[in-house]
Protein backbone atom coordinates (compact mmCIF):
# COMPACT_ATOMS: atom_id res chain seq x y z
CA UNK A 1 0.00 0.00 0.00
CA UNK A 2 1.62 3.12 -1.59
CA UNK A 3 1.05 6.44 1.19
CA UNK A 4 1.10 9.68 -0.89
CA UNK A 5 2.55 12.72 1.55
CA UNK A 6 4.40 15.37 2.06
CA UNK A 7 8.43 14.89 2.69
CA UNK A 8 10.02 16.43 5.39
CA UNK A 9 13.75 15.84 6.07
CA UNK A 10 14.77 16.26 9.39
CA UNK A 11 15.61 13.31 12.35
CA UNK A 12 13.19 11.06 14.30
CA UNK A 13 12.72 8.87 16.50
CA UNK A 14 11.03 5.98 17.32
CA UNK A 15 10.03 3.62 19.61
CA UNK A 16 8.97 -0.43 18.43
CA UNK A 17 8.27 -2.86 21.57
CA UNK A 18 6.65 -5.87 21.51
CA UNK A 19 8.93 -8.46 20.48
CA UNK A 20 7.39 -11.36 17.85
CA UNK A 21 6.44 -14.40 20.34
CA UNK A 22 8.81 -17.02 19.11
CA UNK A 23 9.11 -20.99 20.58
CA UNK A 24 11.04 -20.37 24.26
CA UNK A 25 13.81 -21.99 22.77
CA UNK A 26 14.33 -19.01 19.76
CA UNK A 27 14.60 -15.92 20.72
CA UNK A 28 13.88 -14.31 17.26
CA UNK A 29 13.26 -10.46 17.04
CA UNK A 30 14.12 -7.52 14.83
CA UNK A 31 15.19 -4.75 16.44
CA UNK A 32 16.54 -0.80 15.65
CA UNK A 33 17.28 1.07 18.35
CA UNK A 34 19.31 4.47 18.56
CA UNK A 35 19.47 8.34 20.20
CA UNK A 36 21.00 10.96 19.59
CA UNK A 37 21.27 14.30 16.89
CA UNK A 38 20.68 14.40 13.13
CA UNK A 39 21.02 16.87 9.95
CA UNK A 40 22.42 20.24 10.18
CA UNK A 41 24.26 20.40 13.47
CA UNK A 42 23.06 24.28 13.86
CA UNK A 43 19.57 23.52 13.46
CA UNK A 44 18.76 19.73 13.42
CA UNK A 45 16.66 17.26 15.48
CA UNK A 46 17.22 15.19 18.06
CA UNK A 47 15.56 11.73 18.69
CA UNK A 48 15.59 8.56 20.78
CA UNK A 49 13.82 5.43 19.67
CA UNK A 50 14.02 1.92 20.95
CA UNK A 51 11.85 -0.74 18.13
CA UNK A 52 11.10 -4.32 18.46
CA UNK A 53 9.09 -6.87 16.21
CA UNK A 54 8.83 -10.47 15.27
CA UNK A 55 11.42 -11.03 12.33
CA UNK A 56 8.58 -10.57 9.91
CA UNK A 57 7.45 -7.92 11.41
CA UNK A 58 4.44 -9.04 13.11
CA UNK A 59 3.41 -7.72 16.63
CA UNK A 60 5.11 -4.15 16.17
CA UNK A 61 4.24 -1.67 19.35
CA UNK A 62 6.28 1.48 20.77
CA UNK A 63 6.47 4.96 20.52
CA UNK A 64 8.58 7.86 18.91
CA UNK A 65 9.25 11.13 19.39
CA UNK A 66 11.79 13.61 17.88
CA UNK A 67 12.58 17.56 19.17
CA UNK A 68 14.54 20.31 18.32
CA UNK A 69 15.48 21.08 21.90
CA UNK A 70 12.36 23.69 22.45
CA UNK A 71 8.92 21.46 21.69
CA UNK A 72 8.68 17.90 19.99
CA UNK A 73 8.38 17.66 16.14
CA UNK A 74 6.39 14.73 16.81
CA UNK A 75 5.46 12.01 19.18
CA UNK A 76 3.35 8.73 18.45
CA UNK A 77 3.03 5.06 18.48
CA UNK A 78 4.56 2.95 16.21
CA UNK A 79 2.34 0.40 13.73
CA UNK A 80 4.81 -1.32 11.73
CA UNK A 81 8.77 -2.36 11.82
CA UNK A 82 10.49 -3.62 8.42
CA UNK A 83 14.65 -4.47 8.86
CA UNK A 84 16.45 -5.65 5.72
CA UNK A 85 20.48 -5.97 7.09
CA UNK A 86 21.56 -2.87 8.61
CA UNK A 87 18.21 -0.87 7.72
CA UNK A 88 14.85 -0.04 9.02
CA UNK A 89 11.60 1.48 8.12
CA UNK A 90 9.04 1.96 10.59
CA UNK A 91 5.75 3.86 10.53
CA UNK A 92 4.50 5.73 13.29
CA UNK A 93 0.38 6.83 14.20
CA UNK A 94 1.42 10.46 15.25
CA UNK A 95 -0.10 11.89 18.17
CA UNK A 96 1.33 14.66 18.47
CA UNK A 97 2.96 17.01 15.51
CA UNK A 98 4.27 20.66 15.76
CA UNK A 99 2.81 22.95 12.62
CA UNK A 100 1.53 20.12 10.35
CA UNK A 101 -2.02 18.62 10.98
CA UNK A 102 -0.44 14.77 9.51
CA UNK A 103 -1.49 11.34 10.18
CA UNK A 104 1.50 9.27 10.68
CA UNK A 105 5.40 9.53 9.66
CA UNK A 106 7.34 6.88 7.78
CA UNK A 107 10.77 6.78 9.40
CA UNK A 108 13.78 5.58 7.20
CA UNK A 109 16.85 4.73 9.58
CA UNK A 110 20.63 2.82 8.65
CA UNK A 111 23.25 2.01 11.20
CA UNK A 112 26.27 2.42 9.15
CA UNK A 113 28.70 1.93 11.66
CA UNK A 114 29.56 2.19 15.17
CA UNK A 115 29.02 4.70 18.11
CA UNK A 116 30.72 7.70 16.98
CA UNK A 117 31.40 6.91 13.55
CA UNK A 118 28.52 9.32 12.15
CA UNK A 119 27.91 7.10 9.13
CA UNK A 120 24.66 6.19 10.32
CA UNK A 121 20.71 7.99 9.06
CA UNK A 122 17.93 9.11 9.62
CA UNK A 123 14.81 9.95 6.70
CA UNK A 124 11.31 10.36 7.36
CA UNK A 125 8.32 11.26 5.33
CA UNK A 126 4.95 12.97 7.06
CA UNK A 127 1.80 11.58 5.94
CA UNK A 128 -1.28 13.56 4.84
CA UNK A 129 -4.53 12.77 6.75
CA UNK A 130 -6.53 11.50 3.77
CA UNK A 131 -4.71 8.65 4.02
CA UNK A 132 -4.62 5.37 6.39
CA UNK A 133 -2.15 5.67 9.13
CA UNK A 134 1.02 3.79 8.24
CA UNK A 135 0.21 0.02 8.80
CA UNK A 136 2.92 -0.78 6.35
CA UNK A 137 6.94 0.30 6.03
CA UNK A 138 5.97 1.99 2.32
CA UNK A 139 7.33 5.66 1.93
CA UNK A 140 4.76 7.87 -0.07
CA UNK A 141 5.10 7.51 -3.96
CA UNK A 142 7.32 10.11 -5.47
CA UNK A 143 9.46 10.78 -2.10
CA UNK A 144 13.27 10.34 -3.44
CA UNK A 145 15.60 9.72 -0.25
CA UNK A 146 17.00 12.52 1.75
CA UNK A 147 19.15 11.05 4.67
CA UNK A 148 20.23 13.14 7.12
CA UNK A 149 23.58 12.09 9.06
CA UNK A 150 23.46 11.77 12.24
CA UNK A 151 26.17 13.35 13.64
CA UNK A 152 26.01 12.83 17.32
CA UNK A 153 24.62 8.90 18.97
CA UNK A 154 24.17 5.89 17.39
CA UNK A 155 21.64 3.94 15.61
CA UNK A 156 21.88 0.12 16.08
CA UNK A 157 19.45 -1.84 13.92
CA UNK A 158 19.46 -5.77 14.19
CA UNK A 159 18.24 -7.77 11.62
CA UNK A 160 16.33 -11.65 13.26
CA UNK A 161 18.31 -14.52 12.07
CA UNK A 162 16.78 -16.54 9.11
CA UNK A 163 14.15 -18.81 10.73
CA UNK A 164 11.39 -21.36 8.69
CA UNK A 165 8.51 -19.85 7.14
CA UNK A 166 7.00 -23.21 6.34
CA UNK A 167 6.50 -26.59 7.54
CA UNK A 168 8.22 -27.88 4.19
CA UNK A 169 11.36 -26.38 4.90
CA UNK A 170 11.34 -28.33 8.17
CA UNK A 171 10.67 -31.22 6.20
CA UNK A 172 13.41 -33.91 5.03
CA UNK A 173 16.50 -33.11 7.05
CA UNK A 174 15.63 -29.16 6.30
CA UNK A 175 15.14 -28.62 9.80
CA UNK A 176 19.16 -28.89 10.16
CA UNK A 177 20.02 -25.80 8.39
CA UNK A 178 18.37 -23.61 10.97
CA UNK A 179 20.60 -25.04 13.98
CA UNK A 180 18.42 -24.12 16.60
CA UNK A 181 15.83 -27.22 16.51
CA UNK A 182 16.08 -30.22 18.11
CA UNK A 183 13.74 -32.24 15.22
CA UNK A 184 11.67 -31.60 12.52
CA UNK A 185 8.95 -31.65 14.97
CA UNK A 186 10.45 -28.97 16.85
CA UNK A 187 10.83 -27.09 13.82
CA UNK A 188 7.53 -27.62 12.50
CA UNK A 189 5.80 -26.56 15.75
CA UNK A 190 7.70 -23.29 15.48
CA UNK A 191 6.22 -22.49 12.59
CA UNK A 192 2.79 -23.45 13.69
CA UNK A 193 3.26 -21.04 16.36
CA UNK A 194 4.42 -18.13 14.35
CA UNK A 195 1.99 -18.43 12.04
CA UNK A 196 -0.91 -18.46 14.86
CA UNK A 197 0.66 -15.67 16.28
CA UNK A 198 0.54 -13.72 12.84
CA UNK A 199 -2.78 -14.80 12.19
CA UNK A 200 -3.81 -13.54 16.07
CA UNK A 201 -1.86 -10.13 15.34
CA UNK A 202 -4.15 -9.79 11.85
CA UNK A 203 -7.51 -9.99 13.97
CA UNK A 204 -6.38 -7.60 15.92
CA UNK A 205 -5.45 -5.17 14.01
CA UNK A 206 -8.51 -5.59 11.39
CA UNK A 207 -11.03 -6.73 13.72
CA UNK A 208 -12.91 -10.57 13.81
CA UNK A 209 -15.70 -9.94 10.73
CA UNK A 210 -12.72 -8.72 8.55
CA UNK A 211 -10.59 -11.71 9.53
CA UNK A 212 -13.65 -14.33 9.49
CA UNK A 213 -14.78 -12.81 5.66
CA UNK A 214 -10.47 -13.18 4.54
CA UNK A 215 -10.21 -16.61 5.96
CA UNK A 216 -13.48 -18.10 7.26
CA UNK A 217 -15.00 -20.89 5.14
CA UNK A 218 -18.89 -22.13 4.86
CA UNK A 219 -21.90 -19.89 5.60
CA UNK A 220 -20.52 -18.72 9.01
CA UNK A 221 -17.31 -18.18 7.93
CA UNK A 222 -16.45 -20.44 10.71
CA UNK A 223 -12.56 -22.04 11.09
CA UNK A 224 -11.03 -18.39 10.23
CA UNK A 225 -8.27 -18.89 12.27
CA UNK A 226 -7.56 -22.71 12.06
CA UNK A 227 -7.76 -21.88 7.70
CA UNK A 228 -5.27 -18.90 8.43
CA UNK A 229 -2.94 -21.01 10.17
CA UNK A 230 -2.62 -23.69 7.74
CA UNK A 231 -2.10 -20.65 4.52
CA UNK A 232 0.70 -19.25 6.86
CA UNK A 233 2.64 -22.27 7.72
CA UNK A 234 2.22 -23.86 4.53
CA UNK A 235 0.49 -27.02 5.91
Amino acid sequence: MRKVGVTYVVALVVLLGAPGVAAAHVALQDSAVGSGAAGDPQSGFSFRFEATSGPGGENPSGTANATDGFEFAFRGRVTCLEVTGNSAVIGVENEFLADFPVAGTIISVVDGGPAGSQLDTIDFFFLLTTVPTPDTCVPPAGSPPAPSPVFSGDIDVQDARARPTSTQQCRNGGWRTFAVFKNQGDCVSFVVHQARQECTFIRARHGQPAFRAWHGSGVHKRHAMRRCVRQRSGD
